[in-house]
């Protein structure tokens, strides 16, 4: 984990008092880096291997398989949703939903940290899991 996104990650929870999802946590290195920081945080993915591989890594530290189109959770009872570098394998035109879905799930004044590749906005790569899209951060205003 670089430093610099230690740092504002960090700062971004500490600003949350209240429920943290970490939404497409993959191996969930941060889910674990909140939770050691109080955080009362739980990591979601789609990928039931990376829940896994997550649990056996971190036991004190809850997952489960979930995907950003269903959080499974009651409206406005998140506080904070951590999508660091996992927005980034939403297709384009299924975006707009997905972030419905996260603000459905937010309590009012809930906060999302999203974490992506700046690009050309909607433009696809390789990526080691699966295609990923770029964005901008002028983008992101715009759904």
């Amino acid at each position: 984990m670089h430093v610099e996104d230690r740092e504002r990650i960090g700062r971004w929870a500490s600003s949350i008092d209240g429920q943290l999802i970490d939404a497409g946590c993959g191996p969930g290195h941060w889910t674990d880096f909140l939770y050691q920081r109080g955080a009362s945080v739980q990591g979601i993915d789609l990928v039931p291997e990376f829940i896994e591989s997550a649990r056996v890594r971190f036991p004190e530290v809850p997952f489960r398989v979930a995907s950003f189109r269903n959080l499974d959770v009651p409206d406005g009872t998140v506080h904070g949703v951590l999508a660091w570098y996992s927005l980034i394998h939403v297709p384009p035109d299924e975006l707009s939903s997905v972030l419905r879905e996260i603000s459905r799930a937010l309590t009012q004044g809930g906060q999302l940290l999203v974490g992506f590749f700046d690009g050309s906005p909607g433009d696809s790569f390789p990526h080691a899991v699966t295609t990923a899209y770029y964005w901008s951060p002028s983008r992101w205003g715009t759904f």
